[in-house]
């Protein structure tokens, strides 16, 4: 006798995807972990996890923003898009047009698999410094 897999009447349904899908309510915590002349590396992470590199529930990844100045502007919009990322230590390249010298700002938000963002962290500062120098190409023996 096959199975009957529909549902019945009397049994709960599933919640609704809105409940799972909320937004981010807590910016994530940022570290510069290492940063060798314009490449930056960032750790973010959970700021009610005591662990480093996690990701609240129902997080998917994180939206990374920078500025250049000596002060951070309150309002994202003025801030350059960085990267979108579902790691949680990786790379940020400061951008070209940064002299040595210049303060750049990063700032990131959660979001959710919807690509609903959450409230930006508390801005860190790095400096950009100059371009390590490239190691000179060697010649693989055949």
């Amino acid at each position: 006798m096959p199975r009957d897999f529909s549902p019945r009447h009397d049994e709960p349904l599933a919640k609704p995807a809105d409940d799972v899908m909320r937004a981010p309510i807590l910016p994530p915590r940022v570290r510069i972990v290492a940063q060798v002349g314009r490449c930056v590396t960032l750790e973010l992470s959970d700021v009610e996890s005591a662990l480093p590199g996690e990701k609240p529930d129902g997080v998917a990844g994180a939206t990374v923003l920078s500025y250049t100045g000596h002060a951070p502007p309150a309002d994202l919009e003025e801030w350059t898009f960085e990267c979108s990322t579902s790691r949680t230590t990786f790379n940020v390249q400061l951008g070209a047009a940064t002299t040595p010298g210049d303060t750049v700002w990063l700032t990131a938000f959660w979001f959710n698999p919807r690509e609903d963002g959450g409230p930006a962290c508390e801005p860190v500062a790095a400096c950009a410094e100059v371009d390590a120098p490239a190691l000179p190409a060697r010649r693989l023996a055949a």
